[in-house]
């Protein structure tokens, strides 16, 4: 397995597995970001999640995090 170091890595780790999905164009926050999230996390085994990359999350501010 590759070290990893940074985010960087992490996302060309993926990446170079065919695991990582990356979403370019605008995502709400609430109303389909979350839906993705909880299919991967309890919808899938482990073995078959992928990383999900956001470029764009609409409805996510400083002051709500």
């Amino acid at each position: 397995m590759a070290q990893i170091k940074d985010l960087r890595d992490f996302l060309a780790e993926a990446r170079r597995r065919e695991r990582l999905y990356e979403f370019t164009e605008p995502i709400n926050r609430e109303f389909e970001l979350m839906p993705l999230y909880r299919v991967q996390t309890r919808g899938l085994p482990e073995e078959e999640r992928s990383v999900l990359f956001f470029k764009d999350v609409r409805g996510s501010t400083d002051k709500e995090w």
